[in-house]
């Protein structure tokens, strides 16, 4: 009997899932924020060969479409860049022109829709990897499901990932990681995940202190 209590419980888990998924699809392609195109234009140098891209827009800033400065870490710069460099075949030869538009008419242009899709999609995997972290951090089968749901299904996040195009759910999948290994013991692990996440945003140093705290001895600490 339990064993068939859990596995209509993973069912109906399953199916939570793929409408999540489906949710998210259809939201991904047809919502717009220019700081989606803003960031990845400049993310976009990097097929060029440029490395430091905060040097390179400022001693270009004069003569490129979108003047906005790099305000993100060297590591967004490159994940970035590299995505595009991976989904370029997807993306198609049109793409640069696109992220280079500085117009206001660039929610128009034929195939933003694929554009937007695409560039968000990597946002989807650690969205549903935050998830899965998220179950792993209890133990009890109702919280599991709880956590599960409450993400899967909530309405800030689904719009600030997928209507707003922001990447800050990279740093909080590594964060809650970093977490995950913490608890398991697994400290100087953690300790380079939760800096991975730093090297995306700031924030998650915050939580370093307490992650110093946990070792057992001066010398974990210093690893730390």
């Amino acid at each position: 009997m339990n064993r068939i209590i859990k596995t209509t419980k993973g069912l109906h888990l399953a199916k939570l899932l793929v409408a999540a998924v489906f949710l998210r699809l259809l939201v991904m392609p047809f919502y717009f924020h220019p700081d989606i195109k803003t960031f990845n234009f400049q993310a976009h140098f990097l097929q060029q060969g440029v490395t430091d891209i905060y040097s390179y827009l400022a001693v270009n800033k004069s003569k490129l479409p979108l003047k906005d400065e790099f305000v993100y870490f060297p590591l967004t710069y490159f994940f970035l860049g590299s995505y595009q460099w991976f989904a370029s075949p997807f993306l198609g030869s049109n793409f640069t022109t696109w992220v280079s538009n500085s117009s206001q008419t660039a929610n128009e242009a034929v195939g933003v829709f694929r554009y937007l899709f695409i560039l968000k999609l990597p946002y989807l995997l650690f969205d549903l990897g935050t998830a899965f972290l998220l179950m792993s951090l209890f133990e009890e089968d109702k919280k599991k499901r709880q956590a599960f749901i409450f993400w899967l299904f909530n309405p800030f996040s689904i719009f600030i990932i997928y209507a707003f195009g922001n990447f800050d759910i990279i740093p909080v999948f590594l964060t809650i990681a970093s977490l995950v290994l913490a608890r398991k013991q697994h400290l100087v692990a953690s300790s380079v995940v939760l800096g991975t996440a730093v090297a995306f945003k700031m924030y998650p140093l915050l939580f370093l202190p307490f992650l110093i705290l946990e070792g057992r001895n001066m010398k974990e600490r210093v690893w730390i």
